[in-house]
């Protein structure tokens, strides 16, 4: 699997590993609108459902599930932000699934949308060599954009380190993935964390196995 291909489906799309603790406490901004149905915090039923308190149970095909955050999409309506994997019992890398209640699934074959490996450090399974590292955040995150999923990578393994940045508009109208964008200036990204617009998803060690 080459380098990119392992950032991409395992856990690195990110780089910024800066200090942005206080904003996992600090609820994302966005559109306001009641969140109905999806409001609270929800419990996780077996391992691939979420029941919220209003009694609705919505299963978001994510295996392993863990509900990480809410927010916004551009419209307003709920976007759930999810830890887990694309099936259970199974080696799919551990990623991060940014969900809208009121939209249909993708397909099973194509989905990818707003779907990134879980943010943090790689290293190879077999080497112990560190291949990347990377951050996710999501909110309104950059000056004049609507809400987004925005993630930065460096891949270590290349020389000098690749630094990327990849980012999903999620936007009223619909969802869309930019690869490989130019990477947002990190200091206004972190303003926007410091002032409780952006949210970080918590980062955790990863390892790549052949």
């Amino acid at each position: 699997m080459q380098p990119i291909e392992i950032v991409r489906r395992i856990v690195a799309l990110a780089a910024l590993a800066a200090a942005v603790g206080c904003a996992r406490s600090k609820p994302a901004s966005g559109p306001s609108r009641d969140a109905g149905p999806y409001a609270g915090t929800p419990e996780v039923v077996g391992d691939s459902m979420l029941r919220f308190a209003s009694g609705v149970v919505y299963a978001p095909r994510v295996y392993g599930l863990k509900y990480v955050a809410a927010t916004r999409d551009g419209g307003g309506a709920a976007l759930l932000v999810l830890d887990g994997a694309e099936c259970g019992a199974c080696d799919a890398p551990r990623a991060v699934y940014f969900r809208a209640p009121d939209r249909p699934l993708p397909p099973r074959e194509s989905d990818t949308l707003a779907v990134y490996g879980y943010p943090g450090r790689v290293t190879d399974g077999e080497s112990g060599r560190p291949i990347a590292v990377s951050t996710l955040f999501f909110g309104e995150c950059l000056e004049g954009r609507g809400p987004v999923a925005l993630q930065y990578v460096t891949i270590l393994e290349e020389s000098p380190p690749a630094v990327l940045a990849n980012m999903t508009d999620f936007a009223a109208a619909g969802f869309r993935d930019h690869d490989r964008v130019a990477r947002p200036d990190s200091a206004g990204v972190l303003a926007r964390v410091a002032a409780g617009r952006c949210r970080e998803v918590p980062p955790a060690e990863q390892v790549a196995m052949p």
